[in-house]
């Protein structure tokens, strides 16, 4: 009998993840990720790219910054990727992140130096951005986003269809604070982007709970809420008012709905427990109301 319980959980977990992160098309927004912490911090950074049976063509692009060497030369090239079956790729996008962009640790009479062209944090006064990343595959294929940096590392699974949704519940843990010494940019955000033109976007905070976006920053009051207008492939960030590290300020709870699908990526960055140890970043890409359970199988 135990023997079936296993068989049966195995073969329950292995479909949900096939169906939660298997797919031919992926929408991600790319989380900030602090410079400062095992300086320079967030990088190296990539796409882990797997394929099963079949051989695929995958292609990485940014729709609302897609290159044109005419009218848009300093744009996102589309990547293409031709991949055998039973195949894991590493395509790294770190230079689009930091300058220089190599893995290995800076000389220390250099310094890096972001070159905002991928990471989706507050730029100007809207908080809108056009970083948004979609993947194409001629076959299934899981995708990750990891920032394998020694310390501080993370991977968000792309999931797909199961990301594309009109209303998410945002989760963020309450236990541990931020490390404001590292963090000297967003310690935590909800990050939103469009996969269709003339997309609203709303923002429902909890009672009391207060947010910021853009640069400089414009808040929204306690239990408020804020719309955006956003086209395809275009980014928008939310965060915790003036970027606070504390965890009664942050976006737990928040209801964030849409008027056309979009895919939500969180992160909470080297935080730690009140009580001391280690920090470390955590994120992940939201699924929506739709497809959210009520039980779960946890490994």
């Amino acid at each position: 009998m135990l023997k079936r319980i296993v068989l049966y959980v195995t073969l329950l977990v292995l479909a949900f993840g096939g169906k939660a992160q298997t797919d031919t098309e992926f929408w991600f927004v790319v989380p900030e990720v602090t410079i400062n912490h095992q300086y320079p911090g967030g990088q190296p950074a990539s796409f882990r790219i797997s394929t099963g049976l079949l051989p695929a063509t995958v292609t990485i692009s940014m729709p609302a910054n897609q290159y044109d060497p005419v009218t848009n030369p300093t744009g996102f090239p589309d990547i293409v990727i031709n991949l055998p079956p039973n195949t894991f790729h590493v395509e790294d996008l770190t230079c689009w992140i930091m300058n220089p962009c190599s893995p290995v640790p800076v000389p220390s009479t250099s310094s890096p130096i972001d070159v905002n062209k991928l990471e989706n944090k507050p730029l100007n006064p809207s908080g809108i951005n056009n970083f948004g990343i979609r993947i194409t595959s001629t076959n299934p294929v899981t995708v990750y986003w990891e920032v394998s940096r020694h310390n501080n590392k993370d991977i968000w699974a792309l999931k797909g269809r199961n990301a594309l949704g009109n209303e998410f519940y945002i989760p963020f843990q309450k236990h541990g604070v931020n490390v404001a010494s590292v963090i000297k940019d967003t310690p935590s955000a909800i990050d939103v982007v469009a996969t269709q033109d003339n997309t609203v976007v709303t923002f429902q905070l909890p009672p009391g709970v207060q947010a910021s976006y853009g640069n400089p920053m414009t808040n929204i009051a306690p239990g408020g809420s804020y719309s955006v207008t956003l086209n395809r492939g275009q980014t928008f960030s939310l965060f915790p008012i003036y970027k606070s590290s504390s965890t009664a300020n942050k976006l737990s709870g928040t209801r964030v709905t849409s008027t056309k699908p979009i895919a939500v990526t969180i992160k909470d960055d080297s935080f730690k427990h009140t009580s001391g140890g280690c920090y470390d970043i955590a994120g992940d890409q939201m699924v929506p109301v739709g497809i959210a359970g009520l039980e779960y199988a946890v490994i």
